[in-house]
Order: C-alpha cells, then structure tokens, then sequence
C-alpha cells in the first residue's frame, strides 16, 4: 500500500469514530506528523511491546497525563549520552525514540567498528549493544571498549548487553567480557528506564 492510501485510510479510519472514539495504528513508515494522528490515534512500530501498547492506550483516555508521562524522563535524564548499536535498522529506530523521549542524547550505529571509532572520539554515559551482528558480534565490541577505557583511564560507561537469544552461558559470557547486565529483545520502556535509572 502506497503512503498516500495509508493517509487516505486512516482518515476512513477517523471518520467511522464517535467523538471521543480513540486509536492505536500499526505502521512503520508514518510519522505522527503526517496522519495527523495526535488525540484521536496513536501511532506504533513494529515490533509491537506490550508495555507500549498498555502505556499508548492509558495516554489515549486519559491525554492530561501526556505531559507528566514525559516529564518524569526529562527531569531524570536531560543531558546523559547514550550510544545504540544494533546491524537492525527497526531495533535501533525503536530504541532511539524512546531514549529521545528520555531526553538522551542519542546516537546510534549499525556498525561496531565504525561505534568504536566513534567511542575514542566522545565519551557516553550509556551504551547498548546488540550481540549478534555481522562485523563484530556484542561481547567482542564490549571487551574492546573495556580495554580502551581501562588503557585511557576513561570513566567506563554503563554498558548493557542486547540479544534475542534465552542462552544463559551467551548472557554469563557477555556479562563476563564487561557488560553491567544483558537483556533479552524485545526490551520493554520500562526496562530500559530501570536500566538508565543507575546513572542516578
């Protein structure tokens, strides 16, 4: 379906809604901007987590909480760095909105090596990183960036450890090469607030 049948069929959508009809549309290549889809939807990507769907649907019926929703991230994390790698184009589209919405400022790569350049250059207060990846998987990324800041005496970053494997010796062997915990995909908003929350 073309972008602008997208547009036209979520205007069908809105049309068949009482006047405090609400909600949730599904799709990757929208923006809120371009369907107009604030108050009466709410707009999605995939993949789907089930905390956003419950956080997006609250927000819907109740949209006085919108601003104490984002202003609680604002106050806690305006002015940390994170940096996400991922060889996934979607995980690192989700991943940046949200810490966007944490007010991070954030920086993603789908290439370690290029991200471990870019590390010598800048220090980040957080830094997520996806084990298996083409280039270089997580767990040799991470033990690079260990030893980098240990023979530069760099304040280490809180590094956390992504896969979409249930293992526990990958999990053991990730954590083992440096990284502060890992955590299985999809992550949860909630998750990755607890995550960050240590920078407090």
């Amino acid at each position: 379906m073309q972008r602008s049948e997208i547009i036209t069929k979520v205007a069908e959508v809105e049309s068949f809604l009482s006047a405090k009809g609400k909600a949730i549309f599904i799709n990757n290549t929208l923006t809120s901007t371009d369907c107009h889809l604030e108050g009466t939807f709410k707009l999605l990507h995939h993949p789907i987590l089930p905390a956003k769907v419950l956080e997006d649907f609250n927000l819907l019926l109740h949209p006085e909480n919108e601003k104490q929703h984002l202003s609680a991230y604002q106050k806690e994390f305006e002015g940390y760095s994170v940096l996400i790698i991922d060889d996934s184009l979607l995980n690192l589209k989700v991943m940046a909105e949200i810490f966007k919405k944490f007010k991070f400022e954030v920086n993603t790569s789908i290439n370690p090596k290029e991200a471990l350049k870019t590390i010598q250059e800048k220090h980040f207060d957080v830094i997520f990183i996806d084990q298996n990846m083409p280039i270089m998987n997580g767990d040799e990324a991470i033990e690079r960036i260990r030893h980098y800041e240990k023979e530069h005496k760099q304040k280490p970053a809180i590094i956390y450890g992504l896969t979409g494997d249930t293992n526990d010796e990958i999990k053991e062997h990730i954590l083992k090469v440096g990284a502060n915990n890992v955590f299985t995909k999809p992550v949860h908003i909630k998750e990755l607030y607890e995550a960050v929350s240590l920078l407090k």
